[in-house]
């Protein structure tokens, strides 16, 4: 059930985005990688020597 709502969240989110991707000539999954590279990493990972 979970699946489902997320699948209905990013087909809305998909369509948002729509009309900015077209302005530049730009795909949706373009401007959804430029945004998710565009913002600080939400998990750091730390790596300890022996």
């Amino acid at each position: 059930m979970g699946g489902a709502v997320l699948l209905a969240a990013g087909l809305r989110l998909a369509e948002a985005l729509r009309p900015i991707a077209d302005r530049p000539g730009r795909t949706v999954a373009e401007v959804a990688i430029a945004w998710v590279l565009a913002r600080p990493p939400a998990v750091r990972i730390s790596v300890e020597a022996p």
